[in-house]
């Protein structure tokens, strides 16, 4: 028995649409959408059946003029010669790039939806749960103990492209709050992989996650060498230098300089007896003295945190106050100041 209904057969380079066992339509694609004429055919005998309109990533082709533009919503694009004939509404978020430009000029890997930046939901498997045109380029994993509150959460809102609505969502399933600096560097970023890369890293600020991050951007930049290296040193301290960081105090003084490696990520002020707490080194059996007459005060990348430990007592001191084992040259100081009274 023969399905006469129409149906769609997709390929890699293109679509085939199949009337029963007849082929009504077949159309094929160089990378960036312009037909390839030898490949692509129509066959419309019957007035019932005509050409199917949305072609190349699925959009609508106008062809009113001649003009031969796929309508993307937000604008119009022209897959002769790879470009917009409109300037990109969020322009301003790719500085480097040409408001006229197509996908990064990599339409092998990347896909632009509508023409303008969306942030896109997914299950753990990365399958899409939802797109929205919120002007962001985040990619949000919405993980399985929290997609019972994001089903809802969608139900319940009348419009999931409102702005604040997004914020809200991502800070939920993500667990902090995209900062205006973060959403510029994921604008930046040439594909979704580089993107997830760079919010692993953020929610989890490991080295692996650093690498990981480093070597989907720069391969995903493959058609401009340059770009390869940039993804492998100037991304990587640009998307490090807008991650979440630790606020670390150091108390110092006497024999113990400023540039030590014990920190605390408690602010001393707010400790009623820190010299006991800390378990500072008082010149007994420890043979040094920390005479608590400084503070720094500075934020720290969590990846780079060696260690964390209860302070060690010294000295009669009873220590347990939560201790970071930190390079000085990690942390970012913000504030040196006296201790009055000392510590």
């Amino acid at each position: 028995m023969i399905n006469n209904a129409p149906a769609w057969i997709n390929f890699d380079e293109g679509r085939m649409i199949m009337d029963g066992t007849e082929v009504r339509q077949v159309s094929s694609y160089y990378p960036f959408g312009m037909s390839i004429k030898g490949l692509s055919s129509q066959n419309f005998i019957a007035e019932s059946y005509s050409p199917n309109e949305y072609l190349y990533n699925g959009k609508m082709f106008q062809d009113e003029l001649e003009l031969e533009w796929y309508d993307y919503g937000a604008r119009f694009y022209d897959a002769v010669v790879g470009r917009w004939w409109s300037v990109d509404p969020l322009a301003s978020d790719y500085p480097s790039w040409t408001p006229y430009h197509f996908v990064h000029n990599n339409p092998i890997i990347l896909v632009d939806p509508n023409g303008m930046a969306a942030t896109k939901y997914e299950d753990e498997d990365k399958n899409l749960l939802l797109e929205t045109n919120d002007g962001s380029d985040a990619v949000v994993t919405v993980t399985d103990d929290k997609r019972a509150g994001f089903d809802a959460a969608v139900k319940g809102t009348k419009n999931t492209d409102d702005v604040a609505w997004n914020n809200s969502m991502k800070e939920y399933a993500l667990g902090f709050e995209l900062s205006e600096a973060q959403e510029n560097i994921l604008s930046s970023l040439n594909s979704d992989w580089s993107r997830r890369n760079a919010i692993s890293f953020w929610q989890n600020p490991t080295a692996g996650n650093a690498a990981a991050f480093a070597f989907s951007e720069a391969l995903c930049q493959w058609t401009n060498p340059e770009l390869v290296v940039a993804g492998l040193s100037a991304g990587v301290a640009g998307f490090e230098a807008v991650s979440p960081r630790t606020s670390v105090y150091r108390v110092y003084g006497g024999d113990s300089p400023a540039n030590g490696y014990s920190w605390t990520p408690t602010n001393p002020n707010s400790v009623s007896n820190y010299r006991n707490a800390a378990g500072l080194p008082s010149g007994g059996a420890s043979g040094s003295l920390n005479t608590g007459q400084f503070v720094i005060e500075g934020s720290v990348n969590p990846s780079y945190i060696i260690n964390q430990r209860p302070a060690i007592p010294l000295d009669g001191g009873a220590g347990g106050l939560k201790e970071y084992i930190i390079n000085p040259k990690a942390v970012k100081i913000t504030r040196v100041s006296g201790a009055n009274p000392e510590f």
